[in-house]
This record gives C-alpha cells, structure tokens and sequence, in this order.
C-alpha cells in the first residue's frame, strides 16, 4: 500500500463495540515530505480478561517500529522478536 497526499488518517482494528486498539498517523509541517507522526492511544479494553491491549516500540538494525496490540500476547513476526525494546505499555488487568 501506498499512501500519499494525506493530512491525517486512523488505523483501527476489527472490533466493532468500539475497544479497539488504534493508532494516528499524520504529516509534520506542509506535506509528507517534511515527515509524519505516528501516534499510539493507551486505551484499556473494556474486557480487561479477554483483551489486554499493549503498545511497543522496538528497535533493529536502524529501522524502528510502534506496534499495537489488541491481544497482549499475539506473537510478532520473527524479525523483531529480539529487537530493542525502547518504550512498552500493557493495560493492567
């Protein structure tokens, strides 16, 4: 996917009674040449025992990635199993 001439957009997952982990991305300054943001929300889901949401951001090999869960213990792709972990949030239980 490639996606250009934005100024902002949500990312959303599946969940339709509205506890989704979800995330912003939008573009610094004048346009997506300048750069963009990508912004995390900690939002707890509303059942606490079925889905704990959890945020990362990981580093590797100069890449860096913000992950967001829905379920805390969904498994990443193998590539950024032992990456850095520089910044994690799991809601409590």
């Amino acid at each position: 996917m490639n996606i250009t001439q934005f100024d902002r957009f949500r990312i959303n997952s599946e969940s339709s009674i509205g506890n989704a982990v979800f995330m912003d991305v939008q573009k610094l300054d004048c346009n997506c040449s300048q750069g963009f943001m990508a912004v995390a929300y900690e939002i707890p889901s509303l059942n606490k025992d079925y889905a704990k949401h959890k945020i990362e951001v990981r580093r590797k090999d100069r890449t860096v990635a913000l992950i967001t869960y829905r379920y805390s213990d969904t498994e990443i792709d193998e590539y950024w199993r032992d990456a850095e972990v520089l910044y994690t949030w799991e809601q409590e239980r």
